[in-house]
């Protein structure tokens, strides 16, 4: 794990400890939706907040299943397409 994405992937954690309250504690790499950590609400919110982290809209499709699979695989999807935009803009 790149320690660059431990802020984002922490913020991420808390949000989901703080907003489900049977989750105590979520790993980097433990898969939210099929150990129901999220169940289909709770991931529509949890798309919404990360919105809001990465700051850019999110199109929900099949890519959300993709890349919201862990808080690992969010933050690496997300963090690294906020990069290559900038670099494009550059």
């Amino acid at each position: 794990m790149s320690s660059d994405l431990q802020p984002e992937i922490d913020l991420l954690r808390n949000w989901i400890v703080q907003n489900r309250p049977n989750v105590r504690s979520v790993a980097d790499d433990e898969e939210l939706i099929e150990s129901r950590i999220l169940d289909s609400f709770a991931l529509l919110e949890f798309v919404f907040f990360v919105e809001e982290v990465f700051g850019r809209e999110i199109v929900l499709d099949e890519s959300v299943a993709r890349n919201f699979r862990t808080l690992s695989s969010v933050c690496r999807h997300f963090k690294e397409g906020v990069s290559n935009v900038e670099r494009e803009d550059a």
